[in-house]
């Protein structure tokens, strides 16, 4: 469902395998003043390769339609057959999303696993967008299932597993961030900055919003609003730093109406109400 290259544009997150490998030929001999056209034994194993992956890829595509028409728990298995067999297609990394997915959703409840997956994908496409839509849907359900069963008796196991996923994700995310197409990837830096705030380390992920703000080009109007309502209430709730996001909140609102026709009421009430407390706290601490 997502391909490379990324643009924030797009809905989601846009995946794509990144980095293409070169090989270098160090040719001796003397150096001939024009170049000699490639004979068909050089060029013959170029069009069988290309043929080769053409024909890989269609094979994946087919497999992974079957997958998405079968049943659970028979889906999850067809599933990973394909991320083993056929990880380097577009199908491959489309197939590893929805065996995340199914492993920890959808009646299936099995996190181990799926950690295992993530690191098999991992060590063979390490710059794979999907390895973090991946994780961010592991960690999810992982916190998700704490938060709602924090007394169950695998509470503990679980933690162990969110923590460990938790350091996949981030990984991963500043992986990605290293590349210089990536630096201004909104969405990555919203998938680090809710890794932090899953982690409970508020400051960095302050930190990474910080930076969105400076990103080039200019975020748009509705990703702004997002990054603003995050950070504003992190200060409040977390950092202790009401002015701040008094300030921040402020200044979302006033996107509200560059984008009002996609936000529901809700956010109106919400926002005007948090505005109208925070007025009054910072009031009440000048007396």
């Amino acid at each position: 469902m997502q391909q490379a290259p990324f643009t924030r544009s797009k809905a989601g997150i846009v995946l794509g395998v990144l980095g293409i490998g070169v090989l270098a030929i160090v040719l001796g001999g003397c150096r001939k003043s024009t170049p000699s056209s490639p004979s068909p034994s050089k060029a013959k194993p170029e069009v069988q390769d290309e043929a080769w992956r053409d024909q890989r890829e269609k094979r994946a595509k087919l497999l992974y339609e079957v997958a998405k028409g079968t049943p659970l728990p028979e889906k999850i298995d067809k599933m990973k057959e394909i991320v083993h067999v056929y990880w380097d297609t577009e199908a491959g990394r489309s197939a590893f999303e929805q065996e995340i997915l199914y492993l920890v959703h959808g009646g299936e409840d099995r996190p181990d696993e799926a950690i295992r997956e993530v690191k098999f994908f991992e060590r063979r496409n390490p710059e794979a967008w999907e390895l973090l839509n991946g994780t961010g849907i592991l960690c999810n359900a992982l916190k998700k299932r704490l938060v709602e069963h924090p007394d169950a008796a695998d509470a503990a196991r679980r933690s162990e597993f969110l923590r460990e996923s938790l350091v996949l994700w981030k990984r991963i995310g500043r992986r990605l961030l290293e590349n210089p197409e990536n630096r201004s990837n909104w969405t990555l830096y919203m998938n680090l900055a809710e890794a932090e705030i899953m982690s409970e380390n508020w400051e960095e992920a302050e930190k990474i919003w910080a930076q969105v703000e400076t990103l080039d080009p200019p975020l748009s109007p509705h990703e702004r609003y997002q990054t603003l309502n995050r950070r504003a209430e992190l200060l409040r709730t977390k950092l202790g730093d009401p002015a701040k996001a008094l300030k921040l909140f402020r200044l979302a609102r006033r996107l509200m109406d560059e984008i009002s026709p996609t936000l529901p009421e809700s956010h109106y009430d919400y926002i005007d109400k948090v505005i109208g407390e925070l007025e009054a706290e910072l009031k009440d601490a000048k007396h």
